[in-house]
């Protein structure tokens, strides 16, 4: 299901609604904390991605940007955590990655060759501005679909 609205793509995805910026004009884009505001401020959160399923889906529909995805290296844990808490299932860092560029990347994007066919993950600097990925959980009964926000209230 794609639904368009405004700037943004919005498209159910399993038992996610995603709605996408990507392609944005520069100064639209935003920094990861900015852009977890942003989907926060819509009753959202950034992406987690769980499985390869997931993410060609989201290579496809987001071909030839880069963009913000919820994962973030966690210091006191050790690692990388997703925003929203769930575990981390999938990976699909580049080659080298994460490397930590000069002890300054602690959030992570995701790359999409030009066509969609092809992603990668990067660590990157989080104050570099990017487009990104909001998703709101769904639940899909019968024909029809409940979002909640976050918090898991309806």
């Amino acid at each position: 299901m794609l639904i368009f609205q405004g700037k943004a793509l919005v498209y159910l995805l399993l038992s996610h609604v995603l709605q996408l910026f990507h392609d944005v004009k520069w100064s639209q884009k935003k920094s990861w904390g900015a852009a977890n505001e942003d989907c926060v401020s819509r009753g959202a959160i950034l992406v987690s991605i769980h499985s390869q399923a997931e993410e060609e889906f989201l290579s496809i529909y987001s071909k030839g940007t880069s963009k913000w995805i919820g994962l973030k290296h966690n210091p006191t844990e050790g690692g990388y955590s997703w925003s929203d808490g769930t575990a981390l299932s999938h990976t699909n860092w580049g080659p080298g990655e994460p490397n930590n560029h000069e002890g300054r990347e602690e959030c992570v994007e995701m790359v999409s060759t030009t066509n969609g066919t092809f992603s990668w993950w990067n660590d990157l600097n989080c104050d570099a501005h990017q487009d990104w990925i909001c998703t709101l959980l769904c639940l899909v009964c019968n024909s029809c679909v409940l979002c909640y926000k976050v918090t898991g209230t309806c």
